[in-house]
């Protein structure tokens, strides 16, 4: 098999590269598993490629105090509020937008070095091609950027089908059934990273095999493996005792209709767990129904479960 590729992409590649070649920012927003980094990184590519002195932080798996801590180290050397920026980069006679950052996680900045950076973006030293978390709140220095239209915003969402097909034929090499497909999307919606853990975790279990050239499921469903549980487990984060109920209760009926005593007890976990993305509601006429925000979840949290549970 080969490995997987950025592809389904091409479009936001060109609108960033469009951007970053014009010295105009982009902030990238999406939810957890789109693939901003990995568009991010593509793009700093191109832009080293096509001249430009370019810079990478991410603040991933880091809180806000280590990430601008982390901004502080880089110091030596460099100006720009520790932001790695080479001087001659900052003088007047060098031609601006030339040194493009990129900045995973940007919503981890604190205030201070994003007002900086808000700075050097606005006065067109600095081209900034940055990614944050949808929904999560950002220091004012990045809101801002885009608010002020110093940047440009792209929605990164999840693949559509004929994006997601594309991807999955890639990293099989070969003809996958539409079968196999429509079971694919079902379970992970067009998730990125849940279709590449999806599709791993088949292959590696046998359940998705190829045969006169061409690939799909056979057999009865396995268990999810150690590392499809993990990452659910990761996306489904801490979960109060309320909360845990009703995303289990969820997970081994869903939808889950709001309305029942029992749900209606859990509503206060419902619209923590809403709030966050974990669940969904979804209305039916009158009724409200309550669903896990991926259908994979389901199966991977109802496996875990005690049997008389």
């Amino acid at each position: 098999m080969t490995e997987w590729s950025l592809v389904g992409r091409d479009t936001e590649l060109r609108r960033i590269g469009s951007a970053v070649g014009r010295g105009r920012g982009v902030l990238l927003d999406g939810g957890p598993g789109v693939g901003k980094s990995r568009l991010l990184r593509a793009a700093l590519r191109r832009a080293a490629e096509d001249g430009a002195e370019v810079r990478w932080l991410s603040g991933a798996g880091r809180g806000e105090e280590e990430t601008s801590a982390l901004l502080a180290d880089w110091a030596d050397g460099y100006v720009g509020e520790s932001l790695g920026i080479p001087a001659h980069f900052l003088d007047a006679a060098y031609p601006g937008g030339r040194f493009v950052l990129g900045l995973d996680d940007a919503h981890l900045l604190a205030a201070a070095p994003a007002a900086r950076l808000r700075g050097l973006v606005t006065d067109g030293r600095v081209t900034l091609v940055a990614a944050t978390e949808a929904g999560a709140h950002a220091a004012d220095g990045i809101s801002r950027l885009w608010v002020e239209r110093s940047v440009e915003r792209l929605e990164i969402g999840a693949f559509d089908r004929s994006a997601m097909a594309e991807a999955v034929h890639h990293r099989l090499g070969g003809h996958v059934v539409a079968a196999t497909l429509e079971g694919l999307w079902r379970l992970t919606l067009g998730n990125p990273l849940l279709v590449t853990e999806v599709v791993d975790s088949a292959v590696a279990a046998g359940r998705l095999r190829r045969e006169d050239g061409v690939w799909h499921c056979t057999g009865p469903d396995l268990p999810p493996s150690r590392r499809l549980t993990d990452l659910v487990k990761l996306r489904l984060g801490p979960l109060a005792p309320d909360e845990r109920e009703l995303v289990e209760m969820i997970a081994l009926a869903e939808p889950l209709d709001a309305g029942l005593p029992v749900v209606a007890g859990l509503a206060r976990a419902a619209e923590s767990l809403n709030r966050r993305g974990v669940v969904v509601a979804e209305r039916g006429g009158s009724r409200l129904r309550l669903r896990l925000a991926f259908p994979l979840y389901a199966p991977v949290v109802a496996a875990a479960l005690p049997e008389l549970t």
